[in-house]
């Protein structure tokens, strides 16, 4: 058995120091990260974990000590050259220049890219997660309103929309993250993930519902609607005297059967459209009407 050659380590600090004036904050540091690998600075407050990093990016300038990224020296060198080189220093919580317009960001962050067109090809594809919102106000209490116009053009919600969306209404993304996924019919897909099916049947599945039948739609409705159609449990939907109950998108649809889901699952007309007054198992929910783009008034189901 033979020892396999160990590669030269992307990144290796050896023995740096680094104070601020009489204050020392860090002594004698080392340590090595290799190609594709991740190492955490762990330590209390104080420990020097974000002055470490800020000298890995050039912002702070070693007493002592190497660091050698790729090969290279790098102690000492400005941001503007330590970024150029591979490296980057990501404040917490992505923040961004607030001043600049989603356009400026995007290009700055690019601007070390030599690849001009993947680089413009990659800043569309940020661009067209932005301008959903349009003229809308980025109000805090506007977040369940965003997600559903998300939610209504992508089909379902994904990590890169929850990060756009947390830096345009300036939130922190865990705060998003916790409101998109707190609500049952924002379907969030995280990275490498496959997205739903473009429709997607909520059965309720509380006591009443379960006592009228819901259990036998869960196993006959993905046969009726064929693969083109998610149906998934979801909680309590409030209508528990109109047992068994589905929601089609913002439409709930009272003593569902095969056909009276399929009906709206594939409909002939918008289920905008639809008036509760023509079917008495049909129940538009007004807390989500506001979500979409609001119907014509001749179309418009009125509410209390």
């Amino acid at each position: 058995m033979t020892d396999r050659p160990v590669a030269d380590p992307l990144l290796a600090v050896d023995g740096l120091t680094v104070g601020y004036g009489s204050v020392l904050a860090l002594r004698d540091v080392s340590l090595e990260v290799a190609s594709g690998e991740i190492v955490a600075a762990l330590g209390p407050n104080g420990a020097g974990k974000t002055t470490l990093l800020r000298t890995l990016a050039g912002a702070l300038k070693p007493r002592s000590g190497s660091v050698r990224f790729d090969g290279s020296s790098i102690a000492g060198m400005g941001p503007e050259a330590v970024v150029r080189r591979g490296i980057a220093l990501i404040p917490e919580g992505r923040h961004v220049f607030p001043k600049l317009t989603v356009q400026e960001n995007l290009t700055i962050g690019g601007i070390t890219r030599s690849d001009r067109e993947e680089l413009r090809a990659d800043a569309q594809r940020w661009l067209e997660r932005f301008p959903i919102l349009g003229e809308r106000s980025r109000q805090r209490d506007l977040l369940i309103e965003h997600l559903h116009l998300i939610r209504d053009k992508f089909g379902y919600i994904s990590g890169a929309h929850l990060a756009a969306l947390a830096a345009e209404m300036r939130l922190a993304q865990a705060e998003v993250y916790e409101v998109a996924t707190f609500y049952a019919h924002f379907d969030v897909v995280k990275e490498g993930e496959t997205p739903p099916a473009p429709v997607t049947v909520r059965v309720c599945d509380s006591l009443s519902c379960a006592m009228a039948g819901a259990d036998r739609l869960l196993k006959d409705l993905p046969k009726t609607l064929g693969p083109d159609v998610r149906v998934v449990r979801a909680p309590c939907m409030g209508a528990c005297d109109h047992a068994p109950v589905c929601a089609v998108g913002h439409v709930q649809v009272n003593k569902a059967t095969d056909e009276s889901v399929k009906k709206i699952a594939y409909p002939t007309t918008h289920a905008h459209a639809l008036h509760p007054g023509t079917d008495s198992s049909i129940t538009w929910r007004p807390a989500a009407i506001a979500c979409w783009p609001r119907p014509s008034p001749a179309s418009a189901p009125a509410t209390s």
